[in-house]
């Protein structure tokens, strides 16, 4: 088997492993309202202090407009919420609300179950190697 396809078949698995921990969590129909976009700026929510349009915009390498837009989405799938800052009226703090945080947790959940599946398979010296390697290709 080639690298190419060895790749391909490890990365569905993990696709597969990911959808299936964030079905469980929240749910078929509340999973496919969501898209790819919404989940990287939710990802930048959940793993900033004090998110506004614009540290998502940049974040994302992406306007201000498509960044406001992607927050008026997860607004009204109820996955954020925005917070006026009180020492400048003008900004917004973009907020996790429960639905976001529960679509986080779950990929962390199923970043979790593919560790423990990978562990399964591989010795503690394997295990290790393969972390280094994963650390090194990053």
């Amino acid at each position: 088997m080639e690298l190419y396809e060895i790749i391909d078949e490890l990365t569905d698995k993990m696709g597969k492993m990911l959808r299936d921990e964030k079905v469980k969590l929240i749910g078929e129909k509340a999973l496919e309202k969501i898209s790819y976009g919404s989940f990287r700026a939710l990802d930048v929510v959940a793993n900033s202090k004090e998110s506004t349009i614009s540290s998502i915009a940049k974040e994302l390498n992406i306007t201000k407009a498509s960044a406001s837009v992607a927050v008026q989405k997860m607004e009204k799938e109820g996955l954020v919420y925005k917070q006026q800052s009180i020492e400048d009226k003008r900004v917004y703090f973009i907020i996790l609300a429960d639905n976001g945080k529960a679509i986080i947790q779950s990929e962390i959940n199923a970043l979790k179950r593919m560790a423990k599946y990978i562990e399964s398979r591989l010795s503690k010296e394997e295990s290790k190697n393969f972390r280094d390697y994963m650390i090194k290709l990053m």
